[in-house]
This record gives structure tokens, sequence and C-alpha cells, in this order.
């Protein structure tokens, strides 16, 4: 599979979960950061895997579109930024979707997120091993960590979503 890794490439790069920094039984210095705590780029640089054959939207949805149906879950970046996927809620087979209704949950140890479908469907399938192991999302978030698929009602919305490499110069444009 062909894709893109984005560097972070700005004066400053968010660490989007809890870092360990250290132990002493008498200071603060095993305190645990917080994930409003900003760092140089210069000492903590993060990537994300953003495959150039699938498009993105502004919600971190991505979809792999096959003829008239499309693969969608959330990237690499969303995953991270979640933390630790512990429980999923899938849309129902056969529920039909406008594009950017929302659609789902996510839950993780940090926050709760929605899902959105990011184009007009019809879902077809649903990817039931989340329900079982949601932590997927978080080790498989292109492979094996997809949400559900559609049968696209309207193809002409898939123009109105991200490519690779817009969709890295959005996720600069957040950090």
């Amino acid at each position: 599979m062909a894709s893109f890794v984005l560097v972070a490439r700005c004066a400053r790069t968010f660490l989007p979960h809890a870092t360990r920094v250290g132990r002493s039984s008498s200071t603060a210095v095993g305190r645990t950061l917080h994930a409003s705590r900003w760092f140089s780029c210069s000492t903590n640089i993060l990537t994300h895997n953003v495959p150039a054959d699938l498009k993105y939207s502004k919600e971190h949805e991505w979809i792999r579109v096959e003829g008239n149906t499309s693969t969608i879950g959330i990237s690499d970046y969303a995953q991270d930024k979640l933390g630790d996927v512990v429980f999923v809620e899938l849309p129902n087979l056969d529920a039909e979707f406008k594009e950017n209704d929302q659609c789902g949950t996510l839950e993780s140890v940090k926050a709760a997120s929605d899902i959105y479908c990011p184009v007009s469907g019809k879902v077809t399938e649903r990817n039931e091993t989340l329900e079982k192991d949601p932590s997927l999302i978080n080790s498989s978030c292109y492979e094996n960590g997809w949400l559900f698929k559609v049968e696209l009602a309207n193809p002409d919305e898939i123009s109105s979503l991200l490519d690779a490499e817009g969709y890295i110069k959005f996720l600069e444009e957040q950090d």
C-alpha cells in the first residue's frame, strides 16, 4: 500500500497522550504530563500514517472507494488523539445516512467521540470484530480496524473529501 508519513513540521508539537517523565518518591518528577502540554519539535516528532489511496474528512474519517461501495474508518491521527479505544458503537445494517451525519460512537480511556459518515449511503457491512476487540482501531486503523461499509448514494460526494496531501496540510494547520 502506498502511503505518506506526516512528520510534524511546526514550532510546537502536541503530545496527545500522557507520558511518564520520571520517578521519585519525594518529588514531583514522577507526575504524568497532561494532554494540553506542548513540546518542542526538536525533542518530540510525531508521525502519522496517511495512505495515499484513501480520501479523508475534516472529522478524521477515511474512506476507501471500491466501485459503488466505500469502506470507512478513522485515521491514524484520530486514533492517536483518542488513545486506547475500549468501546465501539457501529451503525446498524441497512441504516441510511446523509453526508456528515453522526452514525456511531467510539469510546477510549480518555474520551468519547462521534463517528460521522463522510458520504451519503446505506450501511451494507459492519466490522463486528471491533465489538469484541476495539483495540484493532489503534493497532490497525486502515486494515483490520475499519468501521463499516456503505453503498454510495451519491458518488460525486467523494470529490469534496481531502486527498492524502490535502489531509496532511489540514493536520499541520490543526497542530
